[in-house]
């Protein structure tokens, strides 16, 4: 007897698995930063706006010689090709170039001056602070340490 082919079972789909979900992890907080914050005061305020005002005044300063070398030269110029009438107008306006020159020196020395006295007054708070709490931490010790303590310690001592 012949055999039938046994009929061939149907391909078995594969069992789909599905990936495990991961869980989101929490999100770690940035560490906090070196550095501790800083407050600017209004002396440090104060500061910046003087060293900023110093350092456009010396700004100043050098264009101003450089301008004044400018007009000497020109000055010169004129003079050696006979125009004595426009050597004189450059040399009026070189000197008063110069008393300019001369009060952006002085304003420069006073804002200087502040500068210093600013700064000197700044260590001296801070040196009154450190004072205070010197202070402070010898009363807070000496109001641990009783009288009739010491005066005990001395007696067992002699004892």
């Amino acid at each position: 007897p012949v055999q039938k082919a046994a009929a061939k079972p149907a391909a078995a789909k594969p069992a789909v698995t599905k990936a495990p979900v991961k869980e989101p992890q929490p999100v770690k907080a940035e560490p906090e930063p070196l550095r501790p914050k800083v407050t600017i005061t209004e002396t440090d305020k104060v500061t910046l706006q003087l060293r900023s005002t110093k350092d456009e005044l010396n700004r100043l300063k050098q264009r101003s010689e450089i301008a004044m070398e400018k007009d000497k030269e020109v000055a010169k110029m004129l003079y050696s090709e006979g125009d004595k009438d426009g050597a004189l107008l450059v040399m009026r306006k070189l000197r008063l170039s110069k008393n300019s020159l001369t009060n952006a020196e002085n304003m420069i020395r006073k804002v200087e001056q502040q500068l210093s006295t600013l700064e000197t007054a700044q260590a001296n708070k801070e040196m009154f602070d450190a004072l205070e709490a010197t202070n402070e931490a010898i009363k807070k010790l000496e109001n641990n340490v009783k009288i009739e303590d010491v005066d005990n310690l001395l007696q067992d001592l002699e004892e």
